[in-house]
Formats: C-alpha cells, sequence, structure tokens
C-alpha cells in the first residue's frame, strides 16, 4: 500500500492500516516516502477489505530502557508519565517490557540473504539512506552539542562510577531533577 494523496489530514496525525490480522501505523511524512508491506499469498486470493484510520496522537514521551541482559528474563515495570489532557487530568501508562530472543536477531547478515550478491537496483536506496542516516546524525549530534546534553550525561556517568550509589537510577534521577531545577 502506497502513499497517492490526503486531504485535510494534519502532520501530526498517524495513519494506520489493517489488512486482515497485520496492522500497520505509519507517520502521514513517512508514508508519503514508504509503502507499508502485508503478507499475502497471492493477489487474487487477497479479498480482504483494507481497514484506515487516520489517528491523533493525544500524549507522546520516549522511554530510555534498562539493557536486556539486566534483567534477566524477568519484566522490567516503567511508569510513563505523559503529561496532562485538556481536562487536566494526568495521562500516565505503565508497562512492563520483558526481553526475548528474536530468531530473526540472531541470523548473521550473510544468512538473511542481503549479502555481497544483493540486487544492484538496491544501491541508490541504500546510498540513499545512507545520506538520510548521516543528516539524522549530524542533526542529533547539533543538538546534543547545543544543549549541553552530552558533556552532562557524561558527567552524570562520572559521578555514578565515582559515588557507586546502590541504586544508580535513583542517583541519575536525582542528579538530573537537580540541574532541571537550577536551570529553571
Amino acid at each position: 500500500v502506497s502513499f497517492a494523496g490526503a486531504r485535510h489530514i494534519r502532520e501530526d496525525h498517524a495513519i494506520s492500516i489493517r489488512f486482515g490480522d497485520v496492522r500497520r501505523q505509519i507517520s502521514l511524512d513517512k508514508f508519503r516516502r514508504n509503502a507499508l508491506r502485508f503478507p499475502c499469498a497471492n493477489a487474487e486470493t487477497c479479498a480482504e477489505p483494507l481497514k484506515i484510520e487516520v489517528l491523533q496522537v493525544i500524549a507522546s514521551e520516549r522511554v530510555a530502557l534498562r539493557p536486556a541482559g539486566e534483567v534477566a528474563g524477568d519484566s522490567m515495570p516503567y511508569s510513563v508519565p505523559l503529561g496532562f489532557d485538556a481536562g487536566g487530568e494526568e495521562l500516565g501508562l505503565d508497562v512492563n517490557v520483558r526481553w526475548r530472543n528474536s530468531e530473526a536477531a540472531r541470523k548473521a547478515p550473510s544468512e538473511s540473504g542481503s549479502g555481497a550478491g544483493g540486487d544492484a537496483a538496491a544501491a541508490p536506496a541504500d546510498a540513499r539512506a545512507s545520506l538520510e542516516y548521516k543528516d539524522a546524525a549530524r542533526a542529533a549530534q547539533d543538538y546534543l552539542e547545543h544543549h549541553g546534553l552530552l558533556k552532562y550525561m557524561q558527567a552524570v556517568l562520572h559521578a555514578v562510577i565515582q559515588s557507586k550509589p546502590d541504586d544508580p537510577f535513583a542517583f541519575m534521577q536525582k542528579q538530573l531533577e537537580a540541574h532541571r531545577q537550577t536551570a529553571a
């Protein structure tokens, strides 16, 4: 399913398309550049209707996850504050994250069929993706430098190493909270 046009859909809305049991969600901007793929044995037997929904994001947050090795198969709880709704109610979501090994993640690149004998037509797309990656990395670096985040986080980690607190995450949280209060 590829993008062909949109009318009166705002950039901050998400597009959700379901075909059979598979649902894909994508931002309008990304949908303009990337097609969504759905499994189907052959075109003649694919008679399922598409369900298309336009979703409005009312809250969004990113959460840094602890590395899988630290949780040892158990689930790790996270309580995620999401701000406030229009009525002043605090939004939040509690989730448990459990790491599982994936067969696909364990495959070596040579086993997946994308080795040195790859499709020559994919080369321009790979070069474009590489350039986009470099641009995104440059923008991320500029952002980190502009706000002094990289140096500050290195200093916080240095303080953790020196102090060796029993709960390094609580220690880091206190450090970040202290910085936020002085910056305000």
